[in-house]
């Protein structure tokens, strides 16, 4: 069923009293849609029902998460066979030039954060009501939403000659027709906020002229995003479709993934970046075991700090992103005093005070997890420990 079928005006306004359950079946208030989308990798699902306007069934969401399952394998199978050779080996010496992937790792999104999802892009499902389905369905959520899979590529130093060959490696999947590249998003920091008057040249991944050949070469649509956050790194769109799926395996099908490509001393500071983003724009985490986080940040954070905060962010990821160029590595984040804000900002929303919060909700939910492991072990479907096998023995070697 289209969303068009149900005889909606493209232009309805968000506030109409038509009955919100003739679409998706859940009653929600109204929310901001957001600016961004963030995809976590921390364990945390971003869902307040408080603020949701219309979502998918919660059993909708789960299906589509656990039908999701051999597309996550699939791609883990491929970051092994394209991306393996250039992971840094725990016996050698660094060597990022030879190996310039410090890790990679794939996940699926939570049922609550897909239903989030669909939220915050109902505008445009409405504006597009005549091409998509309706996203009260499992096909219409995964046409919807494109990262339920998603996959991030760890950098050591990501130099440009070092991320060429993480391209080169994925440009040889596509060659051999394993996957299909859709779009590729190449996130850089706003030009006219480069902190120190630096050149961009000087942090960027990839050379545009290469990152945009690449896209041409994979067929695939070329974005040049300047983000305001300071955030920098590559993403990269994809169709999972595998000839394998069909038959009794057709509910495998139809999964598009993201793959993020960026620096490990960025991702450092994108996953607490995220969560704050989140309780920015009012979106509280659904893992309960965040609770210490929100509450925290929601304590010291108000809105006359949201240029301040919003300046901090942007000048952190730049200083993360020199920090493996200048050879200056270190676990610690770039503190409110360095950077010079410790006069504009109360020092709990220090980015280094922040991560210490998120290390205690990461190591509970550890767990809390491993607990419920030994407690109830998860019960995979049968078919899609079938499908699993399948994959193994068609493409593992």
């Amino acid at each position: 069923m289209k969303i068009s079928d149900l005889n909606i005006n493209n232009k309805t306004n968000l506030s109409s009293p038509f009955n919100p359950k003739l679409l998706f079946g859940v009653r929600c208030e109204g929310i901001k849609p957001l600016e961004k989308d963030t995809i976590s990798f921390c364990g945390a699902g971003k869902f307040n029902s408080d603020n949701m306007i219309y979502a998918p069934s919660e059993g909708i969401c789960r299906k589509v998460v656990q039908n999701a399952e051999p597309a996550r394998y699939y791609l883990n199978l491929l970051l092994d066979q394209y991306i393996g050779k250039l992971k840094q080996p725990a016996y050698e010496a660094q060597n990022p030039d030879k190996y310039p992937v410090a890790e990679y790792k794939t996940a699926i999104k939570s049922a609550s954060s897909i239903r989030e999802k669909i939220v915050s892009k109902y505008p445009d499902i409405i504006k597009n009501a005549d091409k998509v389905i309706a996203p009260d369905s499992i096909d219409g959520v995964k046409q919807n939403v494109k990262d339920i899979v998603r996959a991030r590529i760890v950098l050591q130093e990501g130099k440009p000659s070092q991320t060429k060959k993480v391209l080169d490696a994925i440009q040889e999947a596509v060659n051999d027709k394993k996957i299909k590249i859709t779009s590729v998003e190449n996130y850089l920091p706003d030009k006219n906020n480069l902190l120190l008057n630096t050149e961009l040249d000087d942090y960027i991944y990839a050379k545009d002229p290469h990152l945009a050949n690449f896209a041409k070469a994979a067929n695939a649509e070329y974005i040049k995003d300047n983000k305001k956050s300071g955030y920098m790194g590559i993403h990269l769109n994809i169709d999972l479709s595998d000839n394998l799926y069909s038959g009794k395996f057709a509910d495998f099908n139809g999964y598009c993934a993201e793959i993020q490509i960026l620096g490990s001393d960025v991702e450092q500071l994108k996953d607490i970046e995220d969560l704050c983003y989140k309780l920015k724009a009012n979106k509280k985490s659904s893992n309960k075991q965040y609770s210490t986080f929100n509450n925290y940040f929601l304590k010291h954070y108000n809105k006359k700090y949201e240029n301040a905060f919003e300046s901090y962010t942007y000048d952190s990821y730049i200083t993360q992103r020199v920090k493996p160029l200048s050879k200056k590595r270190s676990s610690q984040l770039p503190s409110l005093e360095k950077l010079g804000y410790d006069n504009k900002l109360p020092s709990t929303l220090d980015f280094n005070k922040l991560k210490s919060v998120k290390t205690i909700c990461d190591e509970e939910i550890k767990v809390s997890a491993e607990k419920d492991a030994k407690e109830t072990p998860v019960k995979t479907n049968k078919l899609v420990k079938e499908c699993i096998n399948q994959l193994t023995a068609k493409y593992k070697k």
